[in-house]
């Protein structure tokens, strides 16, 4: 069963919004103004989660701009929104980095440059097996503490 989600005055499409894109926006700002080099800025945010333990923290917020795309909500069959979810990320990365439209490969060769329709869904097999994963913004011990007194509180609603 689809799940309903109205339209309001301050959600004129009626589409769950996602709350943490200002995490996304600071941490740009944030590499622009430390001078981030550009190999370092493009490897956060195609895999920042994959970087050095010791400089992580400082580049996982680059994630969010795959974070930041396409999110449909039971508009279609899963697999479908699943595919242009994929669709959308695949577009605007190789927009970004390659300076390519290569988004009408999913259908047919590109037309103007060699990307044939096999480049395009090798490509999109990459986002296919990524998941979507929210960090913490705070030490691992201060969700500890808060998963702990949230196990706690709900314990003592029940009881």
């Amino acid at each position: 069963m689809a799940k309903t989600i109205t339209a309001s005055p301050s959600n004129p499409t009626g589409r769950k919004s996602i709350h943490s894109l200002f995490l996304y926006r600071d941490w740009l700002i944030r590499s622009i103004n430390d001078d981030l080099s550009y190999d370092l800025f493009i490897k956060a945010q195609l895999a920042a989660d994959l970087l050095d333990e010791k400089i992580r923290p400082k580049l996982i917020g680059g994630l969010g701009m795959h974070g930041t795309g396409v999110w449909s909500y039971q508009d279609n069959p899963a697999p479908i929104e699943r595919a242009d979810e994929w669709h959308d990320k695949l577009d605007v990365t190789t927009k970004a980095f390659l300076g390519l439209t290569v988004g009408c490969a999913r259908c047919h060769d590109h037309k103007y440059d060699a990307i044939p329709t096999r480049d395009y869904y090798s490509l999109a097999s990459v986002f296919a097996s990524s998941h979507y994963k929210a960090y913490p913004q705070v030490p691992k011990s201060v969700v500890d503490d808060y998963e702990k007194e949230k196990s706690n509180s709900t314990r003592k609603k029940r009881a």
